[in-house]
């Protein structure tokens, strides 16, 4: 996406093109750097704290992550599910009134 592209999406008063499916993948990219964070933060608190939490941390801590990684993609996939519903939805009216219906 261009950077003209992307300004004249952003400021289309009539909502007409869509800007959220090239920002989902933003979004995830974003979701795994907080997981990757929070389970860093999770080893270093366990290390902290001595040998004990230091070794569940250190157990646990790519267990939270896988699971929040699987967890922020099964988000995005059905935003993105949800958005391509919403662009087959707006495009029925116009093959209806074409008559491009199977069941003619």
């Amino acid at each position: 996406m261009h950077a003209g592209e992307f300004l004249s999406i952003l400021f289309d008063v009539t909502l007409g093109k869509r800007l959220t499916r090239p920002f989902l993948s933003i979004l995830y990219i974003l979701s795994l750097v907080v997981a990757g964070f929070c389970s860093l933060t999770m080893v270093w608190r366990g290390f902290s704290h001595g040998v004990g939490p230091a070794f569940a941390s250190f157990i646990l801590a790519p267990l939270a992550f896988a699971l929040y990684a699987i967890c922020a993609r099964v988000a995005i996939e059905v935003l993105v599910a949800v958005f391509q519903i919403a662009e087959n939805t707006s495009a029925l009216p116009a093959k209806v009134s074409d008559g491009e219906t199977e069941g003619n």
